[in-house]
């Protein structure tokens, strides 16, 4: 779970599925969550590749 608070989590996942950024879907009793990649390449090309190595980076 992210550091943020449950309602501002919801907010931002319901932005990111409006968006099409975002697939979601229910396993039991748990919420799911993953990036669209493709969709996010043709949105914002490099974007996801950049956040990705810097957060690698530490």
């Amino acid at each position: 779970m992210p550091p943020v608070s449950k309602p501002a989590a919801s907010r931002h996942f319901k932005i990111l599925r409006a968006a099409g950024l975002l697939r979601q879907w229910d396993c039991g009793t748990q919420r799911l969550n993953a990036l669209r990649r493709e969709e996010f390449d043709t949105r914002f090309p490099g974007l996801l590749d950049l956040a990705l190595a810097e957060a690698a980076r530490g």
